[in-house]
């Protein structure tokens, strides 16, 4: 009867009092067969007790196992077609249970007619009841039948069992969000006066592309997700409250221009007035109409402004695929929060199967990094990134910011030629032009990229050569750039310089990060064309794509993509096959927009 009340809220996936109070009786079960409770109530009575009070004779005992066998046949139909379960792993074990009854049942019927058989007072007495059993059912005794029923569910059951292994498996290539706590997808419930989970407020302008981008992935990893988007939605723009009101969430796209539009005034005004839960998500890409928080602050109407930016903090929206799923992550987890089936929580922990955050990546093969001593923040990236992929009892990574003997030899080599070069310049100078030595005149300098063309060959088949086992475990693997805004400014920039042009000449694959943090030294990575030595530019330093780095929660895919330019393997370092997304994903933080930070 309580089902029955609220049933067109269940549906709905609309939360009322009394459908919160009854979610025991369909919080499992799809909102279509919300009634699949009461359904298995039927069946487990049909079986264990109305079939014996109707038909209590024994003369019925054979119709009753029959009865019981059908309800069970029916039942196990039903179950497969209908797929009541949220759970697939569960309905997958309801089936396998089912099918266990039914086998039971029908194991229940051979023996029953195997003994009547054998029992049965036959017109001739010479007739052997034992053989006619026999022949009829098949089997010696009831003891064969028992040990093939056990037999063929025990078959079933290891089949049911590979097939749930082989959909868990399949169930981790699909980019769904789910819950850390459950491992389950979360519950996209609605109120009874809302239309839409989300409400997308953003400019033309600036912001039309990033929202049909958000609306369109959210659908993906929320499948049944009710996103309001003008161009798809919009009916009468007079009505833009009107639309405020039936959506549950209001997500702010901030970019260039949102706060000098009057619509978007309109749905800022309304949403602060009806109290509904906000997102902000700031664009920053200048190029995309993206600015400081700091800007739109500025922008934003005064009387508006502590509503807005008080206790929210924007989630910066990303364009590259792996930083994009934390950003999402971040908009679902507000979202859901404003979801009547999450009332009365502050946080909810999301993950998505197979983020590259959530890979428990190791070095399976030896990795050394050279750190220069004139690249203030690399060695803090690369100290943090042994902390993430290194197990504490040691591994394959280590870094140095000791320059391999021939590469420093070469160096100290190329200072003197400088130095020689400088001084002679200066005699040069000094000696008039009839006293000049000729061995002074024809000495020209070069950038250091030509003086590494006459560096003697024995050097470069020296570092190459096969070296002791202990010179081995000192051979570098890689080179690592940290990329801020004064990564090549004065003295320690030219030094920085030089050491790429070595690192370059002697064959060691220099690795770019790119600082965008702004309160890290972050800058537009144009910035690198106009202060990088020209000859390192030319020269092809940028070809290779840098890693970009920028302010938690995201910059954590920066430290994955990294592993993975210096080789590190997925699934290396794999313990348990049930390791908690919460062990190495983020934990989504609706009521700060954080994540937890792994340093």
């Amino acid at each position: 009867m309580l089902l029955y009340l609220c049933r067109k809220q269940i549906q709905q996936r609309r939360m009322t009092h009394l459908v919160r109070a009854t979610s025991f009786l369909h919080g499992e079960y799809e909102p279509f067969v919300f009634w699949w409770e009461l359904a298995q109530l039927i069946e487990r009575l049909l079986l264990g007790g109305f079939m014996l009070v109707l038909f209590p004779e024994e003369r019925f005992a054979m119709f009753r196992i029959i009865t019981a066998l059908l309800v069970a046949v029916l039942f196990l139909v039903v179950l497969m077609f209908s797929r009541p379960y949220k759970n697939r792993q569960l309905a997958l074990f309801s089936i396998m249970t089912q099918f266990s009854t039914f086998c039971c049942l029908l194991g229940g019927l051979c023996i029953k007619l195997f003994v009547d058989l054998e029992d049965f007072l036959y017109a001739c007495p010479e007739q052997d009841g034992t053989l006619i059993a026999v022949r009829v059912t098949g089997f010696d005794n009831t003891l064969q039948i028992i040990l093939s029923i056990i037999l063929f569910t025990v078959i079933v059951l290891v089949i049911f069992v590979i097939g749930t292994f082989v959909q868990v498996a399949g169930e981790r290539s699909v980019k769904r969000i789910r819950l850390v706590s459950t491992r389950d997808y979360p519950e996209l419930s609605i109120s009874k006066k809302h239309k839409w989970h989300l409400f997308l407020s953003h400019i033309w302008s600036s912001g039309q592309d990033q929202v049909a981008t958000i609306k369109r992935q959210l659908q993906l990893l929320l499948p049944g997700v009710h996103i309001f988007l003008d161009v798809d939605d919009l009916v009468e723009i007079g009505d833009l409250e009107g639309y405020v009101d039936a959506s549950q969430t209001i997500l702010i796209f901030l970019s260039k221009g949102y706060f000098f539009s009057k619509n978007c005034l309109r749905e800022l005004e309304h949403s602060t007035l009806e109290n509904k839960p906000l997102v902000l998500v700031q664009e920053v890409d200048p190029s995309k109409g993206g600015a400081s928080i700091q800007a739109f602050q500025e922008d934003c109407p005064s009387s508006q402004r502590a509503a807005i930016f008080y206790g929210h903090k924007p989630i910066v929206w990303h364009r590259i695929a792996d930083y994009q799923l934390i950003s999402l992550k971040m908009i679902s987890s507000e979202m859901l929060l404003g979801m009547p089936s999450f009332e009365g929580k502050d946080t909810t922990e999301l993950y998505v199967p197979g983020e590259i955050t959530s890979e428990p990546f190791a070095f399976n093969m030896r990795t050394r990094v050279y750190v220069s001593r004139y690249n203030p923040g690399a060695e803090d990236v690369v100290t943090k990134l042994a902390k993430l992929y290194t197990p504490p009892k040691g591994g394959a990574f280590s870094y140095t910011q000791n320059m391999p003997p021939q590469m420093a030899q070469s160096l100290d080599n190329e200072k003197e030629m400088l130095a020689s070069i400088s001084n002679a310049k200066h005699l040069t100078s000094a000696t008039s032009s009839d006293e000049q030595p000729k061995a002074i005149s024809v000495i020209q300098f070069k950038p250091p990229t030509k003086l590494l063309s006459w560096l003697p060959g024995k050097i470069r088949y020296l570092a190459k050569q096969e070296q002791p086992m202990a010179a081995q475990e000192q051979e570098l693997t890689h080179m690592l750039v940290y990329l801020c805004a004064s990564t090549f400014d004065g003295q320690m920039g030219q030094e920085l310089a030089q050491e790429i042009r070595f690192a370059k000449a002697f064959g060691l694959p220099v690795t770019l990060v790119h600082e965008t943090d702004p309160a890290r030294g972050g800058c537009e990575f144009g910035h690198f064309f106009a202060t990088t030595p020209g000859d390192l530019v030319s020269g092809g330093l940028y070809k290779t794509i840098a890693i970009s780095f920028p302010s938690q929660p995201h910059r954590k895919v920066g430290y994955a993509l990294l592993a993975k330019a210096f080789g590190a393997k997925p699934g290396a370092a794999r313990k348990k096959m049930h390791r908690t997304a919460s062990e190495i994903g983020y934990l989504c933080s609706a009521s700060t927009s954080q994540v937890t930070q792994i340093k």
